[in-house]
């Protein structure tokens, strides 16, 4: 697995899923490979599971969705592409703005690298009403891609899972959106490699359909 992020998000797209299966547990099975990558239960409700290190500011990953995962509103602080592998995605697109009677505040997610932990901080004091000005369905097998700074959100009625391939990954901070939002520190939640297995041998007969 000697690729750039980009090009092995490239090759991976024109696998089977029974293949795309096989090279991700081939991955996480192979300890040259698996120490650089991580995997965690993500803040947003689905499963993360890397397939590449950051590189050249871009990465690849496989997201698992259960049944009925809603993120909160967020936007992202790096561009997005994304393939379904199985299921289906719904997407909302929001525009944020600036409202005294507004019930959102906009929420920063931040990184303390030494405890490993997001820190979730309120950026200001202005308040904020949303407008959903877009939404979409996206069926498995298509292609979609969200530009860094789009204000959205995603959920799932069934199992789904997507290939996610991160570029222009940016230095600076994403943010959410919430009502009646206080400061908050949440310890991140990672999979060991045994439990990354686990979790593939489970939906096994998920993905390869």
């Amino acid at each position: 697995m000697n690729k750039m992020p980009e090009d092995f998000f490239n090759y991976l797209l024109n696998l089977s899923n029974e293949e795309l299966y096989e090279v991700i547990f081939s991955v996480w099975n192979n300890s040259e490979l698996y120490t650089n990558l991580y995997a965690e239960y993500h803040p947003l409700g689905f499963i993360k599971i890397e397939l590449t290190p950051i590189i050249d500011r871009s990465s690849v990953s496989l997201h698992i969705w259960t049944k009925n995962v809603v993120t909160p509103i967020h936007n992202h602080h790096f561009d997005l592409k994304s393939k379904v592998i199985v299921g289906e995605i719904y997407d909302k697109l929001f525009q944020l703005k600036e409202d005294e009677l507004g019930e959102y505040r906009q929420v920063c997610v931040g990184y303390n690298d030494v405890k490993r932990t997001r820190l979730l901080e309120v950026m200001n004091d202005n308040k904020f009403s949303i407008d959903n000005y877009f939404s979409r369905k996206i069926m498995e097998g298509d292609l979609y891609k969200i530009k860094k700074n789009i204000l959205h959100n995603a959920f799932t009625h069934d199992f789904a899972m997507t290939l996610v391939y991160r570029y222009n990954i940016a230095e600076h901070k994403s943010y959410t959106v919430s009502k009646n939002f206080s400061s908050l520190s949440i310890r991140e939640n990672y999979l060991r490699q045994n439990e990354v297995l686990n979790i593939m041998q489970k939906y096994k007969d998920n993905i390869c359909i």
